[in-house]
């Protein structure tokens, strides 16, 4: 009687070897909003197909990366070019992984990104706004531009923090040619603080590596010393994420304590004239 030997075969099953030509994307400071586009590849270095997917990122920067194609088949010893676009509305450092499943592997194949989100860069022309001695009631205008120097564009906003919060201040002008205005004296000036400040203009888009002129007007209706700010609210980005400093002295001149009284106002728009006595 013959007598079967058992005949014992050991071995390991090998998936498919894929594997990207780095680990690590450093992608330094990215503008937002900006898009953004690179390049990796993944290479089969096993004796079969490979069937991958890129498993769906769960975070909300991750899901601002998209990969084509997000799966494939690559032939052994074949490689498969993957584009990585990127753009994002968060700012900030992150730091996230990306998973590749390969049909037949226990383990995903693994992509790290990093890279930090930047708002848009920008700056006055100026290092101040100084309007020097202002006279009551008339009007004073100094110009700036705001510099757009990063590649994507900004919506903004401008405001003078500390600024009246009552109706808009009068010129001389307005005074004189609207009869049913008081004098001013200081019996007459109001409860509530008069906006003082008019800002053109004072809200907009630049364009990227643009620029906007601004022209600041102060007609002071108060005797006092200004040091305000213009602040600039970028949206997307924050408030007050720039400032200009605003420096003057409102007065009233020889005639502070008395009434004025305008006498004569001729074309107001180009030259006006007037004259004033002490009561």
């Amino acid at each position: 009687r013959e007598i079967r030997l058992p005949l014992r075969i050991k071995g390991e099953g090998i998936g498919p070897k894929i594997h990207f030509n780095f680990e690590l994307l450093d992608i330094g400071k990215v503008f937002v909003g900006s898009v953004h586009c690179y390049e990796t590849v993944l290479s089969n270095k096993g004796s079969i197909d490979a069937l991958f997917n890129v498993i769906p990122p769960v975070s909300p920067l991750g899901a601002c990366f998209v990969f084509s194609p997000k799966e494939g088949i690559i032939e052994p010893s074949g490689v498969q070019a993957v584009q990585i676009s990127f753009s994002s509305a968060i700012l900030g450092h992150f730091e996230e992984e990306f998973l590749v499943n390969v049909n037949g592997s226990p383990e995903p194949v693994k992509l790290t990104i990093r890279g930090c989100v930047i708002g848009p860069t920008f700056h006055f022309n100026v290092p101040a706004l100084r309007f020097g001695d202002v006279s009551f009631g008339f009007p004073h205008t100094l110009i700036c531009s705001l510099n757009n120097t990063s590649l994507v564009p900004m919506t903004f906003k401008l405001r003078v923090p500390g600024d009246g919060v009552g109706q808009q201040s009068i010129s001389s002008c307005e005074q004189y040619s609207d009869n049913k205005k008081p004098f001013w004296n200081k019996d007459e000036l109001p409860v509530i603080r008069p906006k003082e400040f008019t800002i053109t203009p004072s809200c907009g888009t630049i364009r990227s590596q643009g620029f906007a002129a601004i022209r600041v007007t102060l007609c002071s209706n108060t005797v006092q010393k200004y040091e305000l700010a213009l602040v600039v609210d970028v949206e997307g980005i924050g408030e007050e994420v720039l400032a200009l400093l605003i420096t003057a002295r409102g007065n009233s001149g020889s005639w502070s304590q008395g009434k004025i009284r305008a006498l004569a106002c001729v074309d107001c728009v180009s030259f006006t004239k007037f004259t004033a006595f002490l009561s």
